[in-house]
């Protein structure tokens, strides 16, 4: 599951954004963000879709993001070593 916004608020609920799924997604191997200019805001590797403290936060050097629309690029490496590339946007709610 890869959603659609996120509130990065630190009330302890939806305050980052990753890919979630069952046991058959390993890892997500590159997380890329962008804002609607095409500047990357954020760049993460081996991001664990089990952690919820794993994922893009909303800030970009530790300053916070206006709410908006960014795009993302995934790269998912799966148990059986398969890989899908998914690229999406994601709406940041304030």
């Amino acid at each position: 599951f890869i959603p659609n916004a996120f509130t990065p608020n630190d009330d302890g609920v939806n305050d980052r954004f990753n890919v979630s799924g069952n046991d058959f997604v390993a890892l997500v191997e590159t997380m890329q963000i962008f804002d609607r200019w095409g500047n990357q805001v954020c760049s993460l590797e081996n991001v664990d879709p089990r952690n919820p403290d794993d994922g893009w936060d909303g800030k970009v050097n530790e300053k916070d993001l206006n709410p908006g629309v960014y795009v993302y690029c995934l790269r998912i490496l799966f148990t059986d070593g398969s890989i899908e590339n998914r690229c999406g946007d994601i709406t940041l709610l304030r």
